[in-house]
């Protein structure tokens, strides 16, 4: 399987605000995922660094770390929007592109 687990408000009690009082029993079930021999990806909206730091401040070795997608393409219409994530169908990258700003 492959899990992906936020940090600020998953794995700790805290939003965005920072790195807030961890929860032990997530953190635990995702030590076991990843000795279970799961894929394990920590993300964050605050970047793979902050992620990075998360795991190894808690001993989460074995996770990839990266930050949160700004944009989510999915066929899937249940998987929910966030405020700094927008989620699109097929069918709309295939009728306005992905709309991402040029660099």
């Amino acid at each position: 399987m492959v899990v992906y687990c936020d940090v600020d408000g998953t794995m700790t009690d805290a939003g965005a605000k920072g790195w807030g009082n961890p929860r032990p029993k997530v953190i635990a079930e995702i030590k076991k995922a990843i000795a279970g021999g799961h894929f394990v990806v920590v993300w964050s909206a605050r970047g793979r660094r902050y992620a990075r730091e998360f795991v190894r401040k808690y001993g989460l070795q074995g996770a990839w770390c990266m930050p949160k997608p700004n944009v989510l393409v999915d066929d899937n219409p249940d998987i929910r929007d966030a405020p700094h994530m927008r989620k699109l169908s097929p069918e709309q990258v295939e009728e306005t592109g992905l709309g991402l700003p040029s660099k």
